[in-house]
């Protein structure tokens, strides 16, 4: 947004905070027009006869969120399902995690959790067991598939704060190195917008004609938005006001409070929070409130598992655990999976879920251009990190916040984000995801030792806040999962320029890879699925979606025979 040598100029920030809204009004408009495929909130899932499958057989390698729904449609419509996961454990990247509960990075030690109960401040245990969710997170009101799985599999759900004005955010370059609430941030953040643009309109200016009428509505509704007073002289000023917040509350009596004090743009600015934290909750999947299941992300799928089959098995029945696949070979007939311990299985249908790069590197009977587009698709490096805490010492301090219930606090340190438990408020114990970081920062940080990346998210939160972070974690609770360090896994999710436009060249793979394996699944009895097969990668929306669309696709080849 700024120019080399020239700084960010107000025209310039202003046309660059315009941008978000025309962001979703773009995403919108093309749904309306028919130019994005949208689902409504009463979208169904896909449901077929029960003898549809009869005499077929489908691998599906992989039991992650879509591997699973794709084994449930298959198994609930005859086919014979068989899942294989490397892993001793299914979920996949939902991964949630309770007291007792082993893990190891590929070289790493093992981390164990250990968690105490929680229980209400009379001693009465929480009903539900202590978790901590190191992959999946939350549920938008735009997935519309997954809520309507909730539904379907008698998934419970409960708020997720995602957004809170008392959370914090907090730059070692910006406010003195101090935590500065949400609030009090945007708050002065419209009111310089509002303030700048009341001056502009009342001398004609940004390049807008307005009629005196329309003027005068505008300048009415910045001194709503920006809180601004308006001055004897016919001048708008933003001064501070209690939409900021206070450092003492007003109480009964006299006492007016001491409000917070003003935030000057140039240091909003030098925050760079603007550019992404501060306004992420304005976009679509972001809204301040999501939902989450009570109990822990992997409530959806562990329902999916105790499911009943037509042959009175459940489904869990179908998968194998440790079973990692070596080889892949698809032919015209079916498909061949060899597994590491050098079981063959013979299927008329295939499902892969895992990563592109590990399907190239297993797989046999694809064109070259498509396996190089496969082993092209690039991920993502990221570290989560999650701790108990014997005090839940924000909900209660006051200090600098007003007290946080839920939502997320920011950091441009190597931790990025602090997330506060949603549920469960005013009880004994608490567990946050104590980091949250991606890209480089996060390769970095997962080379770290487990116990140096605990002294490290320890450090930062004591800069959210001073002489209790510290004090109330609970060490021996605390699992951090480097996602590119897992077994079988290379990392959380793509990157974006996975999507990036740009023409199909047949002979190389990597312009448009997603266009491009678009273009080229299924593979004969190969079929693809999984979030990074999809529109919305980084959501269980796409993971289910995708499944969804390979199941039906097996279901079209074998009424087309």
């Amino acid at each position: 947004m700024g120019r080399p040598g020239g700084g960010t100029t107000r025209r310039r920030f202003l046309q660059g905070l315009g941008a978000l809204g025309g962001a979703a009004a773009v995403y919108h408009g093309a749904g309306a027009l028919g130019l994005l495929k949208m689902k409504s909130a009463q979208a169904a899932m896909a449901d077929y006869p029960a003898g549809t499958g009869t005499g077929h057989s489908v691998v599906v390698i992989g039991a992650g969120v879509a591997g699973i729904c794709a084994a449930w449609h298959l198994a609930r419509a005859g086919f014979a399902v068989t899942v294989l996961e490397a892993n001793a454990r299914p979920g996949g990247r939902n991964f949630t995690i309770r007291d007792g509960d082993s893990f190891a990075e590929v070289g790493g030690p093992v981390q164990t959790a250990r968690f105490v109960q929680n229980s209400y401040p009379d001693g009465t245990p929480v009903p539900v067991p202590t978790y901590a969710n190191c992959g999946a997170g939350r549920i938008g009101a735009h997935s519309a598939l997954v809520l309507d799985y909730c539904r379907r599999f008698g998934t419970r759900l409960e708020p997720y704060q995602f957004y809170s004005a008392s959370a914090l955010l907090q730059s070692d370059r910006a406010f003195g190195g101090r935590p500065m609430p949400m609030r009090q941030i945007r708050h002065n953040l419209r009111g310089e917008i509002a303030e700048m643009l009341a001056t502009n309109v009342q001398q004609k200016g940004l390049d807008a004609p307005l009629t005196k009428e329309d003027r005068d509505r505008f300048l009415a509704m910045l001194q709503q938005f920006g809180d601004l007073r308006s001055l004897p002289d016919g001048r708008y000023l933003f001064d501070q006001t209690e939409r900021a917040g206070f450092l003492i509350d007003p109480i009964a009596g006299l006492e007016a409070g001491e409000p917070m004090p003003a935030v000057s743009l140039r240091e909003i600015l030098q925050s760079d929070f603007w550019n992404h934290k501060l306004f992420q909750q304005l976009s679509y999947r972001w809204q301040a409130t999501l939902v989450q299941p009570v109990g822990g992300m992997d409530m959806l799928w562990r329902n999916m598992l105790r499911q009943e089959m037509p042959d009175g098995r459940i489904l869990a029945d179908r998968m194998r655990l440790q079973s990692p696949v070596a080889e892949i070979r698809n032919r015209d007939d079916g498909v061949t999976v060899v597994t590491e311990a050098g079981e063959q299985l013979d299927a008329a249908f295939c499902i892969s879920t895992i990563a592109p790069p590990q399907l190239a590197e297993r797989v046999q009977g694809l064109e070259p251009p498509v396996v190089a587009a496969l082993a092209d698709v690039p991920y993502e490096p990221c570290v989560t990190m999650a701790a108990q805490f014997d005090n839940r010492f924000w909900e209660s301090d006051s200090r600098t916040t007003g007290r946080i219930l839920g939502g997320i606090s920011w950091t441009d340190g190597v931790t990025d984000q602090l997330w506060y438990p949603s549920s469960e408020f005013f009880t004994t114990h608490g567990v946050m995801r104590i980091c949250y970081n991606f890209d480089r920062t996060a390769a970095a940080f997962g080379a770290l030792s487990p116990s140096e990346r605990l002294d490290a998210a320890i450090a930062q939160g004591e800069k959210f806040h001073p002489g209790l972070f510290a004090r109330h974690i609970m060490r021996e609770s605390a699992v951090s999962v480097a996602w590119h360090r897992m077994p079988y896994f290379i990392g959380i999710g793509v990157y974006e320029d996975y999507y990036a436009d740009g023409e199909v060249d047949p002979n190389r793979g990597n312009l448009d890879r997603y266009r491009f394996l678009k273009t080229r699944f299924p593979a004969g009895r190969l079929h693809l699925a999984g979030d990074y097969f999809s529109l919305v990668p980084g959501w269980m929306d796409g993971a289910l979606e995708s499944a969804e669309q390979a199941v039906s696709q097996i279901v079209h080849q074998v009424r087309s025979r």
